[in-house]
């Protein structure tokens, strides 16, 4: 696992190249400017240098190291996205790895998830064109949460986890509870069924039933 000195060095020498300052180039598909594809654009939101002092796990209550607390800081604030899979066009990024193993240390380290039912509101990029019976496995550690704002303005998950001893949900918000949103992150490789589809009354959109499936 590399520490916080790798991070920002990686940071560090990103802001230092040419990338960091990307000129508009014509895109003839969309007949407009725009900036050319960059894995790595998320550094230059300088992450790692904004969250690298922090105040998650003060007490060290779970024993997360000084850069697993840099690394879900990082998480929880502005870019999340990038520990997606699908956030990239070919190959992810090596450092972008870096981040995903020490996140599904931290994941590990929250106490395991003890109801029966957690919640996505769903997002751009997340699946949504499912069927009865099949097989998901996102490529990212899936966030949800305990509680069911009951809004129509997205596609739900709606998971069945796991009872305690089994279940690979861990609960992030006894960590840090960022927003009140209690948030519960499951670990990455985690898969689950799709059991149900229903209309949400009133709107064009859907709830997605799941259960998690046994490891």
């Amino acid at each position: 696992m590399k520490d916080i000195q790798y991070f920002l060095s990686e940071e560090e020498k990103y802001l230092a190249s040419s990338q960091a300052e990307p000129e508009l180039v014509w895109n003839e598909e969309l007949e407009e400017f725009g900036f050319s594809y960059d894995p790595l654009s998320f550094l230059g939101k300088k992450p790692f240098q904004s969250f690298q002092h922090n105040n998650i796990d003060k007490e060290n209550r779970y024993g997360l190291t000084d850069v697993e607390k840099m690394i879900l800081t990082c998480f929880l604030g502005n870019i999340s996205y990038a520990f997606r899979d699908d956030n990239y066009y070919g190959e992810v990024p090596n450092i972008v790895h870096e981040m995903q193993i020490i996140l599904n240390s931290i994941i590990n380290k929250a106490p395991k998830f003890n109801g029966n039912i957690l919640y996505r509101f769903t997002k751009t990029g997340d699946k949504t064109n499912f069927e009865v019976g099949d097989i998901y496995q996102p490529s990212h550690s899936l966030t949800t949460t305990t509680e069911d704002w009951k809004q129509n303005r997205s596609d739900v998950y709606v998971i069945k986890t796991l009872p305690e001893n089994e279940t690979q949900a861990h609960c992030l918000y006894m960590i840090y509870n960022h927003g009140q949103e209690t948030q519960v992150n499951f670990l990455r490789g985690t898969s689950f069924e799709i059991t149900d589809i229903e209309p949400i009354e009133g709107s064009e959109y859907k709830r997605i039933y799941m259960s998690e499936i046994r490891q």
